[in-house]
């Protein structure tokens, strides 16, 4: 194994839960729909969604279909942003 490959894992990771986060506050603002309005139907924290949009964070699976749920798109759609 190389030394540094789980750092390079790690940050991949990362990057593709901030764009993950970038789709979704497009999607959001593409609706005229704020922090707020989008957390209390996903039934989540307006501080919790901040930090999906912002930092990458981590989130479950069912997070993830609520706020797709919301948004009106399939949870691939806010994946991956490639032609299906």
């Amino acid at each position: 194994m190389i030394e540094n490959e789980g750092d390079d894992l790690d940050q991949l990771h990362w990057l593709r839960l901030r764009a993950i986060g970038d789709r979704i506050r497009t999607k959001r603002r593409e609706q005229d729909l704020t922090q707020e309005d989008v957390a209390y139907r996903a039934e989540m924290s307006r501080p919790q969604l901040s930090n999906l949009e912002h930092n990458g964070k981590n989130m479950t699976l069912t997070t993830l279909f609520r706020i797709a749920d919301v948004l009106g798109v399939h949870p691939a759609d806010l994946i991956d942003d490639r032609d299906r």
